[in-house]
């Protein structure tokens, strides 16, 4: 897939008609190919969709030479679609005519996944308007538009969507989740969540990918510093108290707590879970699972895994005050408690918890690590482009004299038919607050943020972790900008 599909935003797309022909479009193709063959500068404005011709001149097109296939491709990038044969595979759902199932949507289903996934997508949102429809991918981070269906489409969609994930068909109402596992080959499948949520012209449909393997890469793929991975293993290896691994929303906590679980996971450990609901499977721990708005349910399920007296107890999610009680109170009882919890820093993630009326005497007993991960853009190394004097800018970022080290080289972001903008994934930038005696003391007396902060041990704060990544190369001085503001 061209770097030109993930920037085509930038460009007027239209949309296809409300009946589209399949006839009409090949014609419509055709009629490029031959405007450009007899030097019709009409034709530039679709052909300027191609990676090849995204800043080349009227005169440079003309000049250069093109297929049907690439016409076809063109004509489908300026109706906003990812490639020709999604659009076609839309306009046989229209006619009736799909090949390979009565009406398509399946396949079509299938082919927006498998292709959100061959491009390292995270989510899949299928959305209807009033007068349009639109799937989009998110792509580290950023949103880009793939196909517009037509409208008409939405309801079948939606059904197929939730037929694959085994929901409630008649259930359109009230927000509901599922997970089901999509198969890629023999031996490898990926966990795909769906969300559905009602809204004014019709269900709108979240759809975002786990894939098993992530939580088997260990905890120097997910971006953390050796000194950080040490104190995260010795926090593990002492199974009392509570870890916590927080971060804004869709940052990765996730993966990192499977990971955590992951590593604890043997036969000598009595493994539980309460997760709203389970997103990866993990062949030896017990796992329960509760729908996200099913509050009760999650709450009875935590006090049930606490009486079946695990060495573990993984909470996917400290969400209220009765959740995070009962992992409080279970942490200072003798078990060992990882969770979730929604928080900017480290040092608010204290915050959190104490709005959630859990007191700071019992706070300080519980938690012993804080781990607070954000996640920021991997520049392509196919593209990335070294910044000439760089020095300036990283001071006029913050950044002392000090921590610039010699021959120390910035890389920016260019952009290539291997990336999306010039990014290529992401990682993680963490930052760790370990709960020492001292800083016991300082939470119990309700010490301020300005005392707390400073009794951080020097494991790394965001700031650092996300230099030491600059200086790798592995990241640009903007992404880290838009982390820090």
């Amino acid at each position: 897939m061209t770097n030109s599909v993930w920037q085509r935003a930038e460009r007027r797309t239209r949309r296809l008609p409300q009946n589209p022909n399949l006839e009409q479009l090949k014609n419509q193709a055709k009629d490029v190919l031959k405007a450009h063959k007899s030097g019709d500068e009409s034709c530039c404005d679709v052909l300027r969709f191609l990676a090849q011709f995204a800043d080349k001149s009227r005169q440079q097109i003309l000049a250069a030479r093109i297929t049907l296939q690439e016409a076809q491709h063109a004509l489908a990038l300026s109706y906003d679609w990812g490639d020709w044969a999604m659009m076609v595979e839309t306009v046989l759902m229209c006619e009736g005519k799909s090949s390979d199932n009565p009406d398509g949507i399946s396949e079509f289903i299938r082919k927006m996944l498998m292709e959100a996934i061959k491009t390292g997508a995270s989510h899949v949102y299928f959305e209807p308007y009033q007068l349009n429809y639109r799937v989009r991918y998110k792509i580290d981070g950023e949103l880009y538009t793939v196909a517009t269906p037509p409208v008409e489409l939405g309801p079948r969609l939606a059904e197929q969507i939730k037929r694959n994930a085994s929901m409630d068909l008649d259930e359109n109402k009230q927000p509901a989740e599922a997970v089901y596992e999509l198969p890629l080959s023999r031996t490898k499948s990926i966990h795909i969540k769906v969300e559905t949520f009602p809204i004014a012209s019709g269900e709108k449909i979240n759809l975002s990918f786990r894939d098993p393997a992530a939580v088997t890469l260990g905890f120097e793929k997910l971006g953390l510093e050796p000194p950080q991975i040490k104190a995260l293993r010795s926090a593990l290896g002492n199974r009392r108290g509570m870890v916590l691994v927080t971060g804004p929303r869709a940052n990765g906590k996730t993966v990192t707590i499977y990971t955590a679980i992951n590593e604890l996971n043997t036969p000598a450990l009595e493994i539980a879970s309460v997760e709203a609901p389970v997103e990866i499977h993990l062949e030896g721990v017990n796992q329960y699972s509760v729908q996200r708005d099913d509050i009760p349910g999650y709450e009875e399920g935590i006090r049930i895994s606490l009486l079946q007296e695990p060495d573990v107890l993984m909470i996917s999610e400290l969400k209220t005050s009765v959740s995070a009680a009962l992992a409080v109170e279970a942490s200072n009882a003798g078990q060992f408690v990882i969770a979730t919890l929604q928080s900017d820093s480290a040092r608010d993630a204290l915050t959190r918890l104490r709005a959630l009326a859990i007191p700071a005497d019992d706070l300080a007993r519980a938690v012993k690590l804080i781990v607070n991960q954000h996640l920021l853009r991997r520049l392509c190394t196919h593209c990335r482009i070294e910044v000439d004097d760089a020095k300036p800018e990283l001071l006029a970022a913050g950044y002392p004299e000090s921590a610039l080290e010699p021959g120390f080289k910035l890389f920016a972001p260019a952009g290539c038919d291997k990336c999306h903008s010039g990014y290529k994934g992401r990682i993680g930038v963490f930052e760790l607050l370990e709960v020492t005696d001292n800083l016991s003391r300082l939470i119990a007396g309700d010490g301020d943020a300005a005392d707390i902060e400073a009794a951080q041990l020097a494991t790394g704060n965001l700031r650092q972790s996300a230099l030491l990544h600059l200086r790798s190369g592995i990241t640009s001085l903007e992404e880290v900008r838009r982390l820090m503001d």
